[in-house]
C-alpha cells in the first residue's frame, strides 16, 4: 500500500510544481500591477481574485481539465504520464 501511495505522490508533486510555476508569476504581476496602478487594474484583480477564492478547488480542476485538454487540446486529458508512474516528460505529451 505505501508503493502506491508513494507512486501517487510522485504525480502530485508533477502537477503542484507544474501549477506553481505557472501560477505564482502570473499573481505576483497581478499583485504589483493593482498595487501600482489601483485605478486601471484593481477591478480585474479583484474579480480574479474574488472568483478564484470563491470557486471550490475540485469544480475549478475540473472546469481547468476540460478547457485546456479537451476544448484547447494544449494539454494531454487527465489520467495519463504521470498519473500512470511516469514522469515530468510523460505528463507534457501530447495523445
Amino acid at each position: 500500500m505505501l508503493d502506491e501511495v508513494l507512486n501517487r505522490y510522485k504525480a502530485t508533486l508533477v502537477l503542484h510544481g507544474e501549477r506553481a510555476l505557472a501560477l505564482h508569476p502570473r499573481g505576483i504581476v497581478l499583485g504589483v500591477t493593482s498595487a501600482c496602478a489601483p485605478t486601471r487594474s484593481r477591478p480585474a484583480s479583484a474579480v480574479t481574485s474574488l472568483f478564484g477564492a470563491s470557486m471550490p478547488v475540485f469544480w475549478l480542476g475540473i472546469v481547468l481539465m476540460v478547457i485546456f485538454s479537451l476544448w484547447l487540446g494544449w494539454l494531454p486529458p487527465p489520467a495519463c504520464g504521470a498519473l500512470r508512474g511516469g514522469d515530468l516528460r510523460d505528463l507534457l505529451q501530447t495523445p
